[in-house]
């Protein structure tokens, strides 16, 4: 998956707009709107931007679909159980505003 589609999944999701997040993190509209058609590739520096610029369960969810997608599903199941299990003891919980965040503790 590439970091657009991902991107794109994340501003659906969230019920978030192409303005709002170019807004909230400076890169411009035109940009990042060929970026998201797969017209145009950001430098690193763009995309760090608009990564900062998500709320922080948008930005979560995005850095899931990334890291869910390269996973074999072995490896996925180990990792979401070592995260259930953080959860359970405490070490990490959950947003109540928002259940898809998690926090450290």
């Amino acid at each position: 998956m590439r970091i657009s589609e991902a991107l794109n999944l994340t501003l659906e999701h969230f019920n978030i707009t192409g303005r709002e997040l170019a807004q909230r993190s400076g890169v411009t509209e035109s940009a990042l709107s060929r970026f998201r058609h797969g017209e145009q590739d950001l430098q690193a520096s763009s995309v760090e931007k608009l990564f900062a610029g998500l709320p922080n369960d948008a930005y979560h969810y995005l850095m899931a679909q990334l890291w869910l997608e390269r996973q074999e599903s072995e490896s996925a199941v180990q990792m979401l159980s070592l995260i259930a299990s953080r959860i359970q003891t405490g070490k990490v919980v959950l947003n109540p505003s928002s259940p898809e965040t998690l926090l450290a503790s």
